[in-house]
């Protein structure tokens, strides 16, 4: 017979295990979390052959520069820091933007 604290952690299991089926089948790379009383667990699927297109000039121009996307969410959607991102913009020469808490910092 389960305890209660058993029967909690197999309901936890039972969250963990639906997320990642809806999360694979659905075909979401990303971050999903399940608790109960005791437990968090936050799930990160990364898809390990998932084509790197931060690396390539072009793409990550039009992202970077023609989307306005933060270098926080290129690299969220890589699963890699945004510190990994603007090395790439460094490397491969496009221009950054300047940080509005920097730009507010200097203006004071």
């Amino acid at each position: 017979m389960m305890d209660t604290e058993e029967m909690y952690d197999e309901e936890l299991i039972a969250d963990v295990v639906e997320n990642l089926r809806g999360m694979i089948n659905l075909g979401i790379d990303g971050d999903a979390i399940s608790q109960s009383d005791k437990y968090i667990v936050n799930i990160t699927l990364i898809e390990k052959d998932k084509p790197k297109k931060y690396r390539d000039p072009l793409w990550l121009h039009d992202a970077y520069v023609v989307q306005g996307r933060s270098m926080q969410d290129i690299g969220k959607e890589f699963s890699i820091t945004p510190t990994a991102i603007n090395q790439w913009l460094v490397k491969l020469e496009i221009p950054t933007r300047v940080h509005k808490r920097i730009t507010n910092a200097q203006e004071e």
